[in-house]
């Protein structure tokens, strides 16, 4: 093999790892209307005793004294959940099947911590293409990763995430889209990630669309997040029934488009009770609702010191290196009314 193919093998290799560790985590609390500003004896908590208890944003966030035993772990294959970083693909794989999810992403293409946790993994895609076309090959043609679904775009309608006017969301989720499908012909994609499922951000880039790639969005479906931000005099569950409603609208609007709540959860600030609770209510409405797919709650934790600000919302929260359950663990994984074998939530 010449010096020339051995340099350039290696180039390519370094680009897919670049690719694999720039990641695109979220990195501030969404600005929304209303808001202001494993196997258990391994890592959790042991039963009767209380792990150290954290506070975000003034929140105080308690720690379950109990964990559910394998026979209690109820799953679903719509349930899934965000993750924040997570060290290792064994510990990833025994925190996700504590709270009986059947999928999960993460805001990033995915590394071997992801790819490797043995529950289906959606990789994500947003503003950097460049950077991660190397990655993208390496997915589809070396983890064969053929005919998956594919997100793309987080929350363009959201000042602090990717802040897109329609314009330029069909020009960059766009080109995402059609690079994948170039290599992968059969790729599925789930777009945009809304914040406000009764805006009309999606009809005027629908029609942006248009105009630009000479087609309606080839998706399979549409990305929505529920946030249950009271307006006005509205009460916590006056809001979440405000938003159910508008997603049964949105659904009977989308015939024949699957619909993800890729995120969903709050509001804040608030209690654990409060925000357990509105966990519960949007999980059982959307197990109710046929018109959507999967939904994914925000979000299992983080094991990085940054992204602490919302341990608040967490299902784990991390002390010395080790996951601890919070209450809202507990409530998420006791979620789907019927029980069922854990091995059943992996797709």
């Amino acid at each position: 093999m010449s010096k020339v193919w051995v340099i350039g093998l290696v180039v390519i290799a370094l680009g897919v790892a670049v690719a694999f560790v720039v990641l695109e985590p979220r990195v501030a609390a969404p600005q929304l209307a209303g808001a202001p500003g494993v196997p258990c004896c391994v890592i959790c908590t042991p039963v009767g005793t209380i792990a150290p208890t954290k506070t975000a944003t003034g929140i105080a966030t308690t720690v379950a004294t109990r964990t559910p035993s394998p026979g209690e772990v109820r799953c679903s294959q719509k349930k899934g959940v965000v993750i924040g970083w997570v060290d290792t693909s064994e510990e990833l794989h025994d925190l996700l099947e504590e709270i009986g999810v059947s999928w999960f992403y993460g805001h990033v293409l995915g590394n071997n911590t992801h790819w490797q946790a043995g529950v289906e993994f959606v990789p994500m895609l947003r503003t950097q293409l460049d950077m991660f076309k190397a990655a993208i090959q390496y997915i589809i043609n070396v983890r064969g990763y053929v005919g998956g679904y594919w997100l793309i775009g987080n929350e363009p309608d959201n000042g602090s995430q990717d802040n897109l006017t329609y314009a330029q969301a069909v020009e960059v989720y766009g080109k995402a889209l059609y690079y994948v499908r170039s290599i992968d012909p059969t790729a599925k994609f789930i777009m945009l990630g809304l914040v406000e499922p009764k805006s009309p951000w999606e009809r005027q880039f629908s029609a942006a669309w248009v105009a630009r790639w000479g087609e309606q969005p080839p998706v399979a479906g549409w990305a929505l997040h529920m946030y249950p931000f009271p307006k006005g005099a509205e009460t916590v569950g006056q809001a979440r029934d405000r938003l159910l409603g508008w997603l049964r609208g949105w659904i009977t609007d989308h015939p024949g488009k699957e619909c993800w709540i890729t995120e969903f959860g709050g509001p804040w600030p608030a209690d654990t009770q409060t925000i357990a609770g509105t966990m519960v209510r949007f999980g059982n409405a959307f197990e109710e609702m046929e018109g959507v797919t999967r939904y994914s709650y925000f979000w299992l934790g983080s094991s990085k010191p940054e992204h602490d600000q919302w341990d608040f919302l967490s299902l784990y929260v991390w002390e010395g290196g080790v996951p601890y359950q919070t209450d809202l663990q507990f409530s998420y994984s006791m979620l789907v009314p019927t029980v069922e074998p854990v091995a059943t939530c992996v797709r």
